[in-house]
């Protein structure tokens, strides 16, 4: 299932940006949208929850595990390596909120954090 399939069978306003961007983000397979729809179709309202739970299982499986991964990817490519750090799209709005660019700090400020940070409060506090 195409991930506009799946906004259109859900009846995803077009206006749900946040449910939206996940979707197309954190949802890569075709089994993936299935699942959703399968747990979304008789549950109004639930995209929110599943969606959370789909991007806190992904920082899980798919995140860093650690340091020094995160600051070798991140010197070949900040962007790629912020998205799968926080899993989530990194927009230039986001990007334009970090105060620094040295990946030793941005890890330290995710880790004092805790694992599920958004880029946005990861911007905010490094």
């Amino acid at each position: 299932m195409e991930y506009h399939e799946l906004i259109s069978k859900l009846e995803i306003p077009s206006t749900a940006d946040y449910i939206i961007y996940g979707i197309q983000f954190l949802l890569r397979t075709d089994d993936e949208r299935q699942d959703m729809f399968v747990h979304c179709c008789n549950n109004p309202g639930y995209e929110n929850i599943y969606l959370t739970n789909k991007w806190k299982y992904n920082i899980d499986t798919r995140g860093y595990k650690n340091k020094s991964e995160f600051i070798n990817d991140y010197r070949l490519n900040s962007r790629e390596a912020l998205e799968r750090l926080c899993q989530e799209e990194v927009m230039d709005f986001k990007l334009s909120k970090f105060r620094t660019d040295n990946p030793e700090r941005i890890y330290d400020v995710y880790s004092e954090q805790g694992r599920y940070t958004t880029l946005l409060e990861l911007a905010y506090y490094s």
